[in-house]
């Protein structure tokens, strides 16, 4: 029983609803908590004990003391089991429960034999045996074998001994039953080891080792290993002992069991002894001592005793050596006393022994006899389920007569079923192939009273004839040669259905007759069920075919190939002759029948005809709509061209396949007669494929003309793919057209304007022209104007170096704080003539410096401080604000700062987000458009932001925008935030 199993049994006691419940729970939970913690199984039983006292359940306590009884034994509290094991079977026996009983004298015949009372061990023994064969218990009778060769190998009995653990093993192998395997492997190892067979009792361990592994038994697995380690002792193996051992200390870490750890410490220390290693041997044999003075386990504290002796002594301690010397004697006195007391017991056990050997065999030989009982029980019941639990005849009937021989045996039996008017041979065993009479039929004369055959048809008993004669029956060429011939009726409702026919050489007797007796009656109602089976195979293969259409019509739109799958699917399922799915179509305006599907032998020829609606059985069933079935003499039937004029009796079912206008088709199968009448069942099934053929015609031509629409629709989809491709076509070299003439612009227009800026300049600086007021002012107009025709010219040159890539950034270390605050010096003019404040945060002191271009950077912040003057109105305000970020999500985990330009202004319509960074998008009428550069609402020539961001992105960062909306009255206001890498990592190449 593992962890799970224990958690199940808890959780029964703790939902039991009544107090009985309770402690029958209670008693499952301390019986598997046995092997795994043996302390909290005493607690439990003793739990139960106690509650079955104060309710007066008597079984509950007889379980609980035999319970507790177990305990005891695995605590080596064996007077205890004793006590505890004679009261809950003076319990038990009071309430006859007798099958309970078994465990508890298993307890007690354990507690005598440990405390060496092998007369009383043995007594229980018997009483267990005695007990099995009246219940029929086959493991419990392994585990008493079991028992048995324990007590003679402490007899020194070993070939006894070995003879019984041989027996168990056998029994528990046969019941699956690995735990009690793996102990009885065990207990043979030991034995064989006693007997100074290694090399068996090492195979055995091993096999034993492996099947308590295989089955996650734990403590086995110590007991396993401590007997392993024992032969490994004896062999001088002692590497393989030491890991033995080890494994079994870890596992009695985790299963505590004071007398499997001393034995395994015992060992050992005596490994290291033998090894002559006394100093490492002390820790082990202390460790067992202190075992053994708990557990009172005076053999092995004596043999403890002598080893710690020796070691002390090796070592050359003779203090201690002396000291345990002396309890080694004092406690081998009390043993040899133990010893001369046994021996007086094993004295009167001698003569009993004697006498139970004989009543062992005794029950023994019952045992067999009831299992030799119950197997004849067991194999009648098996052929029962066999013939009653399938119905495939072909096979069953070969493996009754299979079956049949182990209880009654035969050297040739058959089984004649009665077909028509003759027997005949279904199955059959023990002929040659050259004599083997299956499938032949046998015309009986039903007035020969005298024929052995036609006695069992007439009394309907079984008729048997010790020795037989030729004369007996004619048939003995097919039922066998003359000698004790059994034969036995096949009966149901009253009548012989047929025969089992049994020959051999020697009389049958009684019993046989009565289990072929019984064999017949159970081949009867095989033979009964095997009639229903063949109706219900037929709708079952009929339910498959329906099925299978309905999914061959879900698979292709091809009418052709759906049409001729239910016509195959039809044609196999009722054995036709011809079949032909005719559809409708129109010729000259007259509506007639075209086979579109044809299978037979005349396929060719019913694929060639037409048969006008009303003509013909097909074109009458077609006007009228009404199925039918008809012979095939009927006078309506026209005859087709290139068939014979004259043909065997026919069968024809003719069937409407209606669509939602009305008939479109029809199916016709044609059957010889000699192969059976179609009948109305089938004609309904055949209606009913019929609607799945309309179902198919219908979808086929739905798909038709759905394909020529898609076709209709993918010709148009094309040809306006193809104009949009042209427009598409012309936008981009419109677009190139418009690139390249503002880039032939810009370049055309940068030398007049330098031109003009020079000339201009001079003007400005001349004596005469700063003399006169007028001119100066005419001149510093000039120069004004063409600072910024130049300044629009950069700007245009710049965007389409963005547009085309072509940026270069020429990155160094830049103090952002420094840049933004000599930036807004620079516009400290434009600022003031908008009575407009700028605020420059305290968190652009904290941010670090950056790798970036001083003159594209200053051209980025220069836009956004512009733009947010431009729409703002006056008197507003404008905040720069800065945040570190060292993995930040826009520049995919690098480090990097965020510098946000926040204004108070009329802000941004959320569906031009983005659009405001389009090139020459205006967010006014163009017609309104105002040269001022601080103007409020004042336009621009759209490239600011396109460039601002192109520059930025040119960097590796990003830029964009935010605002709650456009509204001149409430001023919302926008930012624009600028993600920058402090170290460039993702610029745009040059």
């Amino acid at each position: 029983m593992n962890e799970a199993d224990i958690k199940t049994l808890e959780q029964a006691v703790a939902t039991a609803t009544t107090p009985k419940e309770h402690i029958t729970m209670l008693n499952r939970l301390s019986e598997g908590l046995l092997m795994l913690d043996v302390e909290r199984a005493r607690t439990t039983a003793m739990e139960a004990l106690q509650e079955a006292r104060e309710h007066g359940e008597k079984l509950g306590e007889g379980l609980s003391l035999g319970s507790l009884a177990a305990v005891a034994n695995r605590q080596g509290n064996h007077e205890q089991a004793i006590s505890y094991g004679l009261d809950a079977v003076e319990i038990l026996e009071s309430l006859g429960a007798d099958r309970l009983l078994l465990p508890v004298l298993e307890s007690l015949d354990i507690a005598y034999w440990r405390l060496g009372n092998l007369s009383l061990s043995l007594e229980y023994h018997l009483r267990e045996l005695r007990l099995c064969n009246a219940l029929g218990e086959q493991e419990h009778y392994a585990r008493v074998l079991n028992g048995l060769a324990i007590l003679y190998t402490e007899m020194n009995d070993h070939p006894k001994a070995l003879k019984y653990v041989e027996e168990s093993l056998q029994v528990f192998r046969d019941l699956n039953n690995d735990y009690r395997e793996a102990l009885s492997l065990n207990n043979m190892g030991y034995i064989l080891m006693q007997m100074g067979e290694h090399e068996r009792a090492l195979k055995s361990a091993l096999q034993s080792l492996k099947v308590a592994e295989e089955g996650g038994h734990s403590l086995l697995i110590v007991t396993a290993s401590s007997t392993l380690g024992e032969l490994y002792l004896h062999m001088n193996a002692y590497d393989k002992m030491q890991e033995q051992l080890s494994i079994s200390l870890d596992i009695l870490k985790k299963y505590p069991d004071p007398n499997r750890e001393l034995n395994t410490l015992l060992l050992l220390g005596r490994m290291r002894r033998q090894m002559e290693d006394p100093k490492t041997a002390i820790p082990y044999l202390l460790e067992a001592k202190i075992l053994g003075e708990k557990t009172q386990n005076k053999q092995a504290l004596h043999q403890t005793y002598e080893h710690l002796a020796h070691a002390y002594a090796e070592i050359g301690d003779y203090k201690e050596a002396f000291q345990y010397h002396q309890q080694f004697h004092i406690l081998k006195e009390e043993i040899y006393n133990e010893k001369s007391n046994k021996q007086v017991h094993q004295l009167e056990s001698n003569h009993r022994l004697e006498a139970a050997e004989k009543e062992a065999a005794h029950y023994a030989e019952l045992y067999q006899s009831e299992q030799l009982r119950r197997q004849l029980t067991e194999i009648l019941h098996e052929m029962g389920q066999v013939l009653t639990g399938t119905l495939d005849l072909d096979g069953i009937l070969e493996q009754i007569l299979d079956q049949l021989v182990v209880l009654v045996q035969y050297d040739r039996g058959a089984l004649l079923w009665w077909q028509g008017d003759r027997f005949v041979f279904v199955a059959t065993q023990g002929y040659a192939e050259e004599d083997d009479p299956v499938q032949i039929a046998l015309d009986l004369d039903l007035d020969d009273d005298e024929d052995l055959l036609i006695q069992v048809c007439r009394t309907a008993h079984p008729v048997t004839k010790q020795e037989t004669n030729p004369e007996d029956t004619k048939y003995w060429e097919y039922l066998g040669k003359p000698g004790a011939w059994l034969g036995a009726p096949l009966i149901h409702q009253g009548r012989v259905q047929g025969i089992l026919s049994l020959t051999r050489d020697f009389p049958y007797e009684e019993e046989a007759i009565t289990l072929a007796k019984m064999f017949a009656a159970q081949v009867s109602i095989t033979l009964t069920n095997a009639r229903y089976y063949e109706q219900l195979q037929r709708q079952a293969e009929e339910m498959r075919t329906l099925t299978q259409v309905a999914e061959d019509v879900l698979a292709t739109l091809e009418l052709k190939d759906v049409l001729a799958r239910i016509g195959h699917h039809t044609h196999g399922l009722f054995q036709a002759d011809h079949t032909t799915l005719w559809l409708q179509e129109t010729q000259n305006g007259n509506s007639v029948l075209r086979a579109i599907v044809a299978l037979g032998e005349y396929a060719q020829q019913f694929q060639q005809s037409v048969i006008p609606f009303g003509h013909g059985i097909a074109g009458q069933v077609a006007t009228a709509g009404q199925a039918e079935i008809v012979r095939g003499d009927d006078k309506r039937g026209q005859h087709v061209a290139g068939t014979p004029e004259e043909e065997d009796p026919m069968s024809i079912m003719v069937v409407p396949i209606r669509g939602r206008t009305g008939v479109i088709g029809v199916m016709s199968l044609y059957r010889l007669m000699r192969k059976g009448h179609f009948e109305q069942e089938e004609l309904t099934f055949v209606e009913g494929l019929a609607r799945q053929a309309a179902i198919a015609i219908e979808n086929a031509r739905l798909y038709e003309q759905i394909r020529g629409f898609n076709e209709q629709l993918e010709a148009e989809v094309a040809a306006r793919t193809a104009d949009l491709q042209v427009a598409y076509q012309q936008l981009e070299r419109l677009d190139r057209t418009k690139s390249d003439f503002i880039e032939v612009t810009a370049h055309e227009l940068r030398t007049p304007i330098t031109v003009l800026q020079g000339y201009s300049q001079l003007l400005e600086y001349d004596n005469s022209i700063k003399s006169n007021e007028y001119h100066l002012n005419l001149v510093q107009g000039i120069v004004a104007g063409a600072k910024r025709m130049h300044k629009i010219v950069n700007t245009m040159l710049m965007m389409i170096k963005i547009d085309s890539r072509s940026l270069e950034i020429h990155p160094k270390p830049l103090p952002v704080r420094r840049v933004i605050k000599a930036l807004a010096e620079e516009l400290d003019t434009p600022l003031q003539d908008r009575n407009m404040n700028l605020v420059i945060d305290d968190s652009l002191s904290n941010l670090p410096e950056i790798e970036g271009d001083l003159e594209a950077l200053l051209m980025v912040w220069r836009h956004l401080l512009m733009n947010g003057i431009k729409y703002t109105p006056d008197g507003g305000t404008i905040e720069i604000v800065g945040e570190y970020s060292e993995r930040h999500s826009k520049l995919g985990g690098h480090p990097g700062i965020t510098i946000g330009v926040r204004d108070t202004g009329i802000g941004i319509p959320k569906e031009s987000l983005e659009l405001i960074f389009e090139k020459f998008y205006q967010t006014g009428e163009v017609a309104h458009h105002s040269s001022g550069e601080v103007k409020f609402k004042g336009g621009g020539s759209g490239l600011g932001l396109a460039i601002a961001r192109g520059i930025v992105e040119a960097h590796g960062g990003a830029l964009w925008a935010e605002s709650d909306g456009y509204d001149e009255e409430n001023l919302p206001g926008s930012v624009f935030w600028a993600v920058l890498p402090t170290k460039p990592y993702n610029v745009l190449p040059a």
